[in-house]
């Protein structure tokens, strides 16, 4: 029969053949077949009228919670509000030939149950599946091997950590490299402080006196951030430091670029 979408009518009528506005999305549908359900049993009926519970096919845009109007009387009622999932679980086929069709299928059942959420975590590469408590996740992993024959294994999610400083601490690097010819030459003088929990990267200049120009304090800056990607400890990212370049040398034909190495300090770091 295709895609069921179950209703209920409020007010007036519906019949099987008829187009109907859905207000909450803003599209029209034709309205194919009404079935009424007698538990797995459809009967096929002509119409639904106030009060009515039916199954209906043809609403394929229709999600839990939309509204259904006639075209010329348009009206949205509340739209239903959902408590937000309460427990996740990594999710993943059991086999590579499953990928495609175990991603489709949550989707799907993400459309019924606005409860069930799927998100995918970028830095765990995880496919990542939540819901309002250990039976319903069961239930969701249940309809995915009986009602698709998708094979799915559910383990906890892994845990993206992140890596801070504990201490302020003053270290320096020297950029000196020659490739026959000039060479090149770069100094600087790098004070890295933690921050308070979620204050996020901060980045502040006190080089005085043109030690370093300032045409270069971005890419001083740029190399930082680099390194933090991979921090000391774990290499894990780093967060929540303040870093602040205080002094430096140059020479004129210094390049555009640095590579910052891992600073020797980094037994002062530590995971969080």
């Amino acid at each position: 029969m295709g895609k069921l979408t179950y209703l209920r009518v409020y007010s007036g009528s519906l019949r099987a053949g008829e187009t109907v506005l859905n207000s909450t999305r803003d599209v029209s549908q034709r309205v194919a077949r009404i079935f009424r359900m007698h538990a797995n049993q459809a009967e096929p009926s002509a119409s639904a009228y106030c009060g009515y519970i039916v199954a209906v096919v043809g609403l394929t845009e229709t999600r839990t919670g939309d509204t259904l109007c006639h075209l010329d009387h348009p009206i949205h009622l509340d739209a239903i509000e959902f408590p937000s999932p309460v427990i996740s679980v990594s999710i993943a086929p059991a086999s590579r030939g499953d990928s495609e069709r175990l991603s489709e299928a949550l989707h799907c059942l993400a459309d019924e149950d606005p409860t069930f959420t799927v998100t995918s975590d970028d830095e765990t590469r995880e496919a990542i599946v939540s819901g309002m408590g250990e039976l319903h996740l069961e239930i969701i992993t249940d309809r995915l091997r009986c009602g698709v024959n998708v094979a799915a294994t559910v383990s906890p999610p892994e845990v993206a950590y992140r890596e801070t400083g504990t201490i302020a601490v003053e270290g320096s690097y020297k950029h000196v490299k020659q490739t026959g010819g000039r060479g090149q030459y770069a100094h600087v003088v790098l004070r890295l402080e933690p921050t308070n929990p979620g204050t996020g990267f901060e980045f502040v200049n006190q080089v005085t006196g043109g030690r370093i120009p300032a045409a270069y304090i971005p890419v001083v800056e740029k190399g930082v951030v680099t390194v933090m990607r991979a921090g000391p400890y774990a290499g894990y990212p780093v967060v929540d430091m303040r870093v602040i370049p205080l002094d430096g040398s140059y020479q004129k034909w210094i390049p555009a670029t640095m590579h910052f190495k891992k600073p020797a300090v980094s037994r002062s770091l530590s995971c969080s």
